[in-house]
Formats: C-alpha cells, sequence, structure tokens
C-alpha cells in the first residue's frame, strides 16, 4: 500500500457509524512497514447530534477527502 496517511492530513471514514464525515488523523500504526491503522479526531454533526471523537479506523476504512 502506497499510499498512507501523515498526522495532520484530512481522512474521510468510508464505513460504520460515522462513514462520510470527515475529520484530522492525529496518529497512525504500522506493521512490517505497511499503514494498517490511523485515529481520525471527528468533529462535525451527524443526523443533527454533534460529533467530537478521536476513533482509530482501520487503514480500509479511511479514505483521501477528495474535493468535488
Amino acid at each position: 500500500m502506497n499510499d498512507v496517511f501523515k498526522v495532520h492530513e484530512s481522512a474521510r471514514i468510508r464505513t460504520g457509524k460515522y462513514a462520510g464525515l470527515v475529520g484530522t488523523v492525529t496518529e497512525t500504526v504500522e506493521e512490517e512497514g505497511q499503514q494498517t491503522g490511523v485515529e481520525v479526531c471527528i468533529q462535525g454533526v451527524r443526523e443533527g447530534v454533534t460529533v467530537d471523537k478521536k476513533l482509530w479506523f482501520k487503514r480500509s476504512q479511511v479514505e483521501r477527502n477528495a474535493h468535488g
């Protein structure tokens, strides 16, 4: 996997309860030279509820936040 996230980059959540929300990468973890997880600080609104959390995701659960 050549595409890795770095701390302070934006990441969009692809799956699960927070799918579609965007946050800032705060920490990463690598195993055997490949990025396997990222911690994302999510701040936003989901279905009328304010979300302010730091959560860990598998690398496959996040993607670049491409604009338009």
